[in-house]
């Protein structure tokens, strides 16, 4: 490192980078800047793996965490559910089991969560002692209460009597203060004590740093000297640890008593300021959280102006401190010394005489040196955010909004259910023509026998519904709409109107608690939507199911068959599907006549032990008089939820569930030959459509197609196709009939069983 015959000596330490040369040095020096990139990684973008070895859990280890947050998935699991009635849930009992909160907690999570009272208790037991420190005997006395309101949810789904319902009540309201209080800006405060945080002496200890030249809060506002013994007591840092571990499963358990007391709770909006409080104030205290986290500072450990490195852990430092600490989980990660990226210069210190008197290192490439350390520091900190729960938090709270918003999604339509009566046929036969699909079929004015056939049926299908609530006694509102072609061809039914109580007086009078009068309606109507059915067959009842389902006549393989590559098929969306041959279409849609009768009965079985908060409504739709009202219809049904909105804390419908439901009063049954040629000739016309000029269009380009109503984007597709080239055969006459000359496909006459 010497050089007596200079001024100064120049000597590089490099450590993970190339080496920079010292004559670059020099010429960098003499103001040859563009000299220092040659062989010096511009990439200061540290590796992953890299990052998970700078981690160290001063308190809670990762199992301990992750035990922690175990609850967000509870909240979780009720967030993203699509309701109850999708997951079968029909009772106050199997909301909790779907939650687990009835379950016996396993010993292992048992055994963990003793190990993290007794972590707490060690690490934070000093703030017994002080007089001020109210909020660890409050955390405390909530650890044991805990199991107090789990065993309090598990009476209630054993007995849902008003005993119950009250403890429970006032029971949530309770967890409900403390958790606003765990979560209130003067919580979390306590006097700091370098033991919490596994200080020793003369390790390279982060605190060691942790003076305000070196290190700052992340939202960069100054740090007390944590450092200083003489702190110690005297100063406070945020550090909620103490009850963190309550605080979460404290809002698990406050959600969880939600569902069992009101499960429709999204619905009529019980509770919903609680949730609001929460959702604001777990922000507020993400926002602590995150300000609460210490890191090393850069410009100032390494002067940005000479380069100068400062470290009060290395004597004559060539790098600085660099870390980033989370007081709150304990979770660190900390360098005592960070010099990636820094192109060195040594300035030594000698005698009169020679002597080595020392010296110290700057730094050359001082941009490039800073956005190193600042890449390094943002990837520790990134590292720090996965490990020490406040992800969980977010998530948590994102859960909370969800509750906040919209209703329970309980109505959800059953499919259709097919019964039907014998078939009969009419007398005498019709005909079907293809019209202009028979020409580019190569079967012009060709006609094909037909036979009517009809049949009364009937199409069922339920309707889950909220019982009225226990608790708020809000009985959510439901209305049912089923219309086939317009607001002059449809029926709209109450089938439940919203209501509460409305004055104290009310209490002694016991309110519906579900409805129970049967409603039948009949709906006629001229100016419905009709279409001519055609069928190659008669449908089973099971394939009138499966038509109504997908559109289609399907046979789903068993599970468990094996596939064409040779993998076993486990679910009905892996399935391949055989299809029969059975089609219908639907054809020719336009203004007719309709006959239906509605039925509706309702289902809740109050006997149920483990308390049924869902109901049904039973809608049967059956036609009418087939041989007048003999064309079929798509039903369009419609049902409304009248819920408390979480905009105006009051009253309004909302659209919760539709689908609909194809009736064949009659059909004509044709041979496949005339499924076949429909097919070819309209393939063959699609194709010519496809080329011609859009202003023979008739309509725009569709949007994305709705599955629910592919029977009539089916029908609609092919008149579409047929009245555009009819357009385009008025206009260009010639063209068209050199285009059909062209596309027709040979006709082969066959004599004596030869083809001519």
């Amino acid at each position: 490192m010497k050089n007596p015959s200079a001024p100064y000596s120049i000597s590089m330490l490099n450590t993970l980078e190339a080496p920079v040369s010292t004559s670059s040095l020099l010429k960098f020096m003499n103001g040859d800047q563009g000299t220092l990139d040659a062989g010096w990684d511009q990439d200061p973008v540290p590796n992953p793996s890299d990052l998970a070895l700078t981690l160290m859990h001063l308190k809670f280890d990762p199992t301990a965490i992750a035990n922690i947050t175990s609850m967000v998935g509870l909240v979780s699991k009720i967030a993203t559910v699509a309701g109850w009635a999708v997951v079968g849930i029909e009772t106050t009992k199997k909301v909790l089991e779907f939650l687990g909160v009835l379950n016996p907690e396993p010993d292992a999570t048992k055994k963990a969560l003793e190990e993290i009272k007794a972590r707490i208790e060690q690490l934070y037991g000093y703030l017994e002692d002080e007089a001020e420190e109210a909020e660890y005997k409050e955390a405390v006395h909530w650890r044991s209460e805990l199991s107090t309101m789990r065993n309090a949810l598990a009476n209630l789904a054993l007995s849902r009597s008003q005993s119950n319902l009250d403890t429970m009540v006032s029971n949530s309201q309770t967890l409900m203060t403390t958790i606003n209080d765990m979560l209130s800006p003067g919580w979390g405060d306590i006097p700091f004590r370098r033991s919490v945080y596994g200080y020793v002496p003369g390790t390279n200890h982060w605190l060691d740093v942790a003076f305000p030249f070196y290190m700052a809060k992340s939202n960069g506002a100054p740090m007390p000297s944590y450092g200083s013994p003489g702190e110690e007591m005297k100063t406070r840092i945020f550090d909620p640890g103490y009850y963190f571990d309550v605080l979460i499963r404290g809002i698990g358990l406050r959600i969880a008593t939600l569902a069992a007391m009101e499960p429709a709770f999204r619905s009529t909006g019980y509770d919903r300021d609680n949730l609001r409080d929460i959702y604001k104030n777990l922000g507020d205290f993400i926002d602590k959280w995150n300000a609460s986290f210490l890191m090393t500072t850069i410009e100032g450990p390494l002067d940005p102006n000479f380069g100068k490195l400062s470290n009060p852990l290395v004597y004559q430092p060539s790098g600085i401190p660099m870390g980033v600490v989370d007081p709150v989980s304990g979770v660190v990660s900390f360098e005592s010394h960070f010099n990636k990226g820094f192109a060195l210069l040594f300035h030594p210190w000698t005698g009169p005489q020679g002597q080595d008197w020392g010296g110290y290192w700057t730094v050359v490439n001082i941009p490039q040196a800073i956005d190193s350390a600042r890449a390094r520091r943002s990837a520790l900190r990134t590292a720090i955010f996965n490990a020490c729960g406040i992800r969980k938090l977010y998530e948590l709270r994102h859960s909370i909004g969800q509750l906040i918003m919209g209703s329970d999604g309980i109505v959800q339509l059953t499919n259709p259910v097919f019964n039907g009566t014998a078939y009969r046929y009419a007398t005498g036969s019709e005909s079907l023509s293809l019209g202009i699909l028979g020409n580019y079929a190569g079967k012009p004015g060709k006609t094909y026998p037909a036979q009517r056939v009809f049949m009364e049926s009937t199409k069922s299908f339920r309707i889950p519904m909220a019982r009225r609530q226990d608790v708020s006694q809000i009985q959510p509102g439901y209305r049912l709409v089923i219309s086939v072609g317009g607001k002059d061809a449809q029926i709209d039914q109450k089938l439940c109107a919203y209501s509460t109580r409305s004055t104290p007086s009310q209490n002694d009078q016991p309110l519906p608690i579900f409805p129970m009068d049967p409603i039948t309606r009949e709906l006629r109507t001229d100016k419905a939507t009709v279409y001519t059915v055609v069928q190659n067959g008669l449908f089973s009842a099971s394939e009138e199911d499966s038509w109504e389902k997908h559109g289609e006549v399907v046979v789903e393989k068993p599970k468990g068959t094996k596939s064409k590559k040779g993998g076993l098929l486990m679910g009905v969306e892996a399935l391949d599907f055989l299809r029969p041959g059975k089609q219908r279409l639907y054809l020719d849609g336009h203004t007719g006549l309709a006959a239906l009768r509605i039925e509706i009965q309702f289902e809740l079985n109050l006997a149920n032990p483990e308390h049924s908060f869902i109901g049904y409504a039973k809608v049967n739709v059956t036609n009418l008089e087939p041989e007048t009202h003999k064309d079929g219809l798509i039903l369009h049904v419609l049902v409304y939820e009248t819920v408390v909105s979480p905009v105006t804390n009051s009253p309004q419908e909302q659209l919760a569930d539709s689908m609909t439901i194809h009736i064949v009063p009659s059909f004509l049954q044709v041979d496949q030959e005339y499924f076949s040629d429909r097919e070819t000739g309209l393939k063959t016309l699609g194709g010519i459509v496809d080329k011609l000029d859009r202003k023979y269009s008739i309509s725009a380009d569709p949007g994305p197609a709705d599955p629910m109503w592919k029977v009539r984007q089916t029908a609609e597709a092919a008149t579409v196709a047929v009245a555009t080239y009819e357009r385009f055969a008025e206009r260009e006459p010639e063209a068209a009939r050199h285009m059909l000359v062209r596309h027709t496909p040979s006709v082969v006459h066959v004599r004596n069983g030869r083809p001519e």
